[in-house]
């Protein structure tokens, strides 16, 4: 993604086998780390300066919006990246995916 972009993205959780809807609830997070092991992002469903997830328990979805800030100091770099359910709890944190965020420095209008 280019550095300082507004990202949107939709996730819908179904049952792989029948498409019907996966149940969802609880607390969610989207996190990234850069290469140290940091944490450079952090959304939660609060709105900050960084993004928002929007939870839609009937449809079950999670929209993830990234605002520009989120990633605005981090051109050039790549990190990891996760979408947690149920971050922190001993017994209920599941880690739906996670991979790298490559964010390119990109030409600005």
């Amino acid at each position: 993604m280019a550095a300082g972009s507004l990202q949107e993205y939709l996730f819908t959780f179904t049952y792989p086998s029948t498409g019907a809807l996966y149940p969802i609830g609880g607390s969610w997070e989207y996190v990234a780390d850069n290469a140290a092991g940091s944490q450079v992002i952090s959304v939660t469903g609060t709105a900050n300066s960084q993004g928002v997830l929007t939870i839609g328990t009937a449809a079950s979805t999670v929209q993830l919006n990234l605002y520009p800030g989120a990633t605005s100091s981090l051109g050039g770099q790549q990190c990891t990246h996760a979408l947690w359910q149920n971050p922190g709890s001993a017994d209920s944190a599941y880690c739906w995916f996670s991979g790298p965020l490559i964010v390119g420095v990109t030409a600005q209008p």
